[in-house]
């Protein structure tokens, strides 16, 4: 069975992301609050983001040809997002890189996408200046705060251009099959992989008609480096493009007091920082103005519900499912992205993506995520989804965060076996925990591999647990006992 979603999507002749975004930045209040860092006391009102990001489109478009690949890395500075905007108006392609970036993570992402010029910040530059100048293949550094000897000045490089914003024509593109932005997997299964986001694909993510009304919302608030990330980016602009201010903080940590000062309207976010709101002294804070909270990432809590095209299948004969049957959901559509850059991507024949997650849709076409198929642990000849067990986990006052992953064993293939984190000041013994999961779940979803206490889980930059790691753990445990 297909499920179709509703309405239609209109999108422009042009196809091009740039110019549909630049189109409707020219329409806001121009002295409007756009974006602020808070952090760092960093702003600018969409008078000045249009600016800046017509500033760079003109002067990148005198070095690079369409197609090529431009950087932007660094701290979520007010200056990141209409950087951004200014690559794709120039007919490049934008990838942005946060500085919260590990060497080999960073090294591995500029070697995939290999952009000709890069613009940094000077914290990143000078947390990674050894790996950047090793790489022949970026022309040009340009820096956002300051001048070095090594990079030319963010000023030095838009120095000569004097272009009026009103008139400005971005690009031309095909907007069908040029790619607008690469963006990074979470690399929770080895290293990341390059997204290829089309400007087709970019302008569906960004129309609010499909997933939010923005009508009552004002402000919208980031905690983190999320802006620097898919999530943060196909969040943002769809915002920016309703005339709406974001507002920012570096710290990974929600700060209620700039919710409150900002009377912030909505949040997009992580499950770990709901949770942290759930805990926070929220009554020390005015926050009657909060309306939304978006919950993404990972899959501790119910999945938005998405309008497009699609279709759930059997995981191993393919067969199409109906309503209330687990199997593989499967996405077609506008919003879906071009494939991953340099190798195979999970989309068949049909043109169908190959989400790799377990789910089904219920009687009113409403979908539930349940969890990643390659996270499935084989017990007894029964599959057990990890996540069902992990919000059983979650039901105890006394945990964190906890991870449930298959032990191998002889007999019965894998055993579930749980990580938790507990509760500063908490404390559980393993009997406990056992016996809290045994009369919630079936028998062959106990935790009869145990349970390991650790100080944190394993994490991927985009906030996603490294199963993998956690499985070599229970490898080489089960390796010494035999």
């Amino acid at each position: 069975m297909l499920v179709h979603g509703e309405g239609e999507l209109l999108v422009p002749a042009h196809l091009n992301f740039g110019k549909y975004v630049l189109d409707r930045l020219r329409k806001a209040k121009p002295h409007r609050l756009c974006f602020r860092n808070c952090t760092r006391n960093d702003q600018l009102t969409y008078a000045a983001f249009t600016q800046h990001a017509v500033r760079v489109a003109s002067a990148l478009a005198q070095r690079v040809v369409r197609g090529d690949t431009v950087a932007v890395m660094g701290e979520p500075r007010a200056t990141l997002l209409p950087t951004g905007l200014g690559i794709m108006l120039a007919g490049a392609t934008y990838t942005p890189i946060p500085l919260d970036c590990g060497t080999a993570v960073l090294t591995h992402k500029l070697t995939l996408t290999k952009p000709k010029y890069a613009f940094c910040s000077r914290l990143f530059w000078e947390t990674h200046s050894d790996v950047l100048k090793k790489l022949d293949f970026i022309k040009s550094f340009i820096c956002f705060d300051g001048v070095s000897a090594d990079i030319e000045s963010l000023e030095t490089f838009a120095s000569n251009v004097d272009v009026d914003v009103d008139t400005y024509d971005p690009v031309r593109v095909n907007g069908a099959t040029d790619v607008a932005m690469i963006l990074y997997s979470s690399g929770t299964t080895g290293l990341c992989k390059g997204l290829q986001h089309t400007h087709l694909n970019c302008i569906a993510q960004c129309d609010p008609q499909w997933w939010l009304d923005f009508e009552s919302l004002e402000t919208v608030y980031f905690a983190g480096s999320h802006l620097c990330g898919a999530y943060g980016i196909f969040r943002a602009y769809p915002f920016l493009c309703a005339g709406k201010t974001i507002v920012n903080t570096e710290d990974i940590h929600v700060d209620l007091k700039v919710i409150q000062d900002y009377k912030a309207n909505t949040i997009p976010t992580i499950p770990a920082l709901v949770d942290e709101l759930i805990n926070a002294k929220t009554e020390e804070y005015d926050l009657s103005s909060l309306k939304v909270i978006i919950s993404a990432t990972a899959p501790l809590l119910p999945s938005l519900a998405e309008a497009f095209s699609k279709k759930v299948v059997d995981v191993e004969t393919r067969a199409i499912l109906g309503p209330n049957q687990r199997g593989e959901i499967c996405v077609r559509g506008p919003r879906v992205m071009k494939g991953y850059l340099g190798v195979p991507s999970p989309i068949d024949e049909e043109g169908f993506y190959l989400t790799g997650d377990l789910g089904y849709f219920d009687d009113k076409k409403h979908f539930y995520h349940l969890d990643r198929l390659k996270d499935i642990i084989l017990s007894t000849g029964y599959t057990v989804s990890p996540g069902e067990v992990e919000v059983v986990l979650l039901g105890h006052p006394a945990v964190l965060a906890a991870a449930v992953v298959g032990k191998p064993a002889e007999k019965v293939t894998e055993k579930p076996t749980a990580f938790v984190v507990l509760r500063p000041g908490a404390s559980a013994t393993e009997a406990e925990l056992v016996n809290f999961v045994d009369p919630q779940v079936p028998w062959y979803m106990r935790l009869t591999g145990g349970v390991r206490f650790i100080a944190e889980l394993p994490m991927s930059p985009e906030n996603k647990i490294l199963r993998r790691k956690l499985k070599e753990t229970l490898i080489e445990e089960a390796k010494s006992e035999g």
